[in-house]
């Protein structure tokens, strides 16, 4: 396997006649020197990303900035406007509606993860097993099985034991199938709770936007802003707090110490979620209105809980930052103390979004990058020491130093 070179700076005077062509100009793209487990892998590029994203299509990289770069607040208002002035456009209301609501909670969901920014690509695969595969999974195993139930059942019986039994547990396995994928095949991504929080709750927020999409178009016109500003929003977060339960577990067992924990807490994550889904189905098949009361605060206080565990997280991930470079002899404390400020962090990927061309800002924002992946990859070879981190480590370590070089 050939080695992955540094990329030199493009820049020194080029003379022509004894005299200058061009001045010296700034990279574009800053050296090669990020690696997974040992191997050569996708670089960061400037923004703190993979480099796998900057080759993106059109359309998924305007879906990206979509997600990053444009304020919540943006979708939300977005999504009003067209429950408000769309009610004679039913079809298309139900699509719209339901993409700016799903945009929304993406844009709210993506800046909780401040400390290390998931691969696109990654991101997009769990939406999109969300939004499309996992549902049609799930039509398929509730169509199944709602047989046998009206066979042994009766249908009187059976459609409640379909709403209430049947079609949390389908879902909630549907969908979290991709989350067992990156946690056994995208292991160097898939780094502990806030990652799995975070990969739950995009899987479910594309299945719910494909579900409010088809409960759009058989609402009628009359009670269709009502169902948008309800369903989309009030209720929005249901199927991410859901799917959010066995991430998380997944998460505990990614960095758990004990092997009971490692083998148990992603069981104990799905119950988790599977209990919660039959509730709020339970809750919401009920004609009784207090009961959609229960309803409704049962999904707020699932949203506040899932935002409380990401804060934790992400806590617990700045305190694994501040340990592990403490002692770092490629970053300076202040570059430590720099890279645990989600302040900092926030207002140098702000600037960099101004830079026409790579500058300062972006390599601040790519020397935090490095830096957490390092210290996360410090805390990593700890708990499994068997999986080989040191040469990742090692290779960090000179891309810093590389970068620190450019910089200066």
């Amino acid at each position: 396997m050939r080695r992955r070179h540094a990329v030199r700076p493009r820049g020194a005077l080029r003379l022509a006649r004894g005299k200058p062509r061009y001045a010296m100009q700034r990279p574009t793209q800053p050296p090669t020197t990020s690696v997974r487990d040992g191997a050569p892998v996708d670089d960061l590029d400037a923004d703190g990303a993979r480099s796998a994203d900057a080759a993106l299509v059109g359309g998924e990289r305007l879906l990206r900035a979509m997600v990053t770069q444009v304020p919540p607040r943006f979708w939300l208002y977005s999504a009003l406007f067209a429950a408000s002035h769309l009610l004679g456009y039913p079809i298309a209301l139900a699509f719209i509606a339901a993409v700016l609501q799903a945009l929304f909670f993406l844009s709210v969901v993506w800046q909780v993860d401040c400390y290390e920014e998931e691969p696109w690509r990654l991101v997009e695969r769990a939406f999109f097993w969300g939004a499309l595969p996992a549902v049609i999974l799930a039509v398929i195993g509730e169509a199944l099985l709602g047989g046998s139930t009206r066979f042994l059942l009766g249908s009187a019986v059976a459609h409640s034991f379909e709403v209430v039994i049947v079609a949390p547990i389908v879902e909630e396995l549907c969908k979290g199938a991709v989350l067992v994928h990156l946690f056994r095949h995208r292991r160097e991504e898939f780094d502990g709770r806030l990652d799995g929080l975070l990969y739950g709750a995009l899987v479910g927020l594309g299945f719910s936007m494909t579900e409010n999409a088809f409960y759009y178009l058989g609402a009628p016109s009359a009670d269709l802003a009502g169902m948008i500003v309800g369903r989309g929003l009030l209720f929005g977060m249901g199927h991410a707090c859901f799917s959010g339960c066995f991430g998380f577990g997944l998460g505990v067992a990614r960095d758990a110490p004990s092997r009971a924990r490692r083998r148990w807490a992603p069981v104990a994550g799905l119950a988790a979620g599977i209990a919660l889904h039959m509730t709020n189905n339970y809750l919401a098949s009920s004609p009784a209105i207090p009961l959609h009361v229960a309803e409704l605060a049962l999904t707020l206080s699932a949203a506040l809980i899932w935002f409380r565990l990401a804060n934790l997280a992400r806590k617990r991930e700045a305190d694994w930052i501040a340990t592990e470079l403490a002692d770092e002899g490629v970053v300076t404390p202040e570059e430590a103390a720099e890279t645990r400020s989600v302040q900092r962090r926030i207002a140098a990927r702000s600037q960099a979004l101004l830079e026409r061309t790579y500058g300062p800002a972006n390599v601040r924002v790519r020397l935090y990058a490095l830096a957490t992946e390092l210290a996360l990859a410090k805390h990593k070879a700890k708990i499994d020491p068997t999986h080989g981190y040191h040469a990742r480590i090692a290779a960090l370590r000179r891309g810093i130093a590389a970068l620190k070089t450019l910089r200066s």
